[in-house]
């Protein structure tokens, strides 16, 4: 094999490449933004970390033990898509660490990392709780397809009210099942999902009826900052999307 023979092997490698680079970039929304391959797959994302989400919830009761089995496989598979879907976004970032070390890429990498974790050293299995985190990829979707200031005008309330929805879902959600977590083994008023998000609903309203009580010190903690949560994150981020959407709604206005 003479030098030009290995050229044009190299050559035709590097143009699979950059082919490859290319086609992966137009599902990843990092760098297809508004391409329908990148919509589709984010589309493809939420699926599973909603599915994800549910089977969570359905592990906190009791279950069939071949529906068990099937949830933990269906689990495992979601786990490896995330897997290669976050070093995928590594191979196509540039910068690499910029990704890395932004908000959503901490949130991609802590969607898997707790299951290898665990999985390689058994002893750590406790921090398997931070798959909840999980439900934070979906703030991608939504910075990406539904901004405020790219949507028409039309849809510009729906995708207000949806952002909404979505910050006191994801509060709900995970402070949920940090209680859950944190009281399920020594609360018995605390036995299922659905008992750890009524309690959260009555903490983050502050209504507090006093039925259910924290039992341990880190469920008292956690409590405290979701009361605190309560009162002042959603409060703040709303009056932010308001002041958003009428700043919007006033430039429309006086284009038009």
């Amino acid at each position: 094999m003479n030098f030009q023979h290995v050229a044009g092997i190299i050559m035709w490698m590097r143009k699979i490449t950059n082919k490859f680079e290319n086609l992966l970039a137009d599902f990843l929304v990092d760098k297809g933004i508004g391409t329908k391959r990148a919509f589709n797959f984010d589309v493809l994302i939420v699926a599973l970390i909603l599915t994800s989400s549910a089977i969570f919830v359905a592990e906190t009761y009791t279950l069939p033990a071949n529906i068990a089995e099937v949830l933990k496989f269906v689990d495992l598979v979601i786990i490896l898509l995330f897997t290669v879907e976050y070093f995928a976004r590594v191979y196509v970032a540039s910068p690499k660490s910029r990704y890395m070390f932004s908000w959503l890429g901490i949130v991609d990498l802590l969607a898997f990392l707790p299951f290898w974790i665990s999985f390689f050293v058994p002893w750590v299995h406790s921090l398997q709780f931070l798959r909840v985190l999980r439900i934070f990829k979906l703030f991608r979707f939504f910075k990406q397809h539904l901004n405020i200031n790219k949507v028409k005008e039309k849809y510009l309330q729906q995708v207000l009210v949806s952002k909404i929805l979505l910050v006191v879902f994801t509060l709900l959600f995970v402070s949920s099942s940090l209680i859950f977590t944190l009281e399920s083994a020594q609360n018995p008023n605390i036995n299922t999902f659905d008992d750890a998000a009524y309690f959260s609903i009555v903490t983050v309203t502050t209504v507090g009826f006093g039925d259910i009580i924290p039992v341990t010190r880190a469920g008292r903690m956690a409590i405290s900052f979701m009361i605190l949560f309560g009162i002042l994150l959603i409060p703040v981020y709303v009056a932010s999307l308001m002041r958003t959407y009428m700043v919007y709604y006033s430039k429309a206005h006086n284009n038009s």
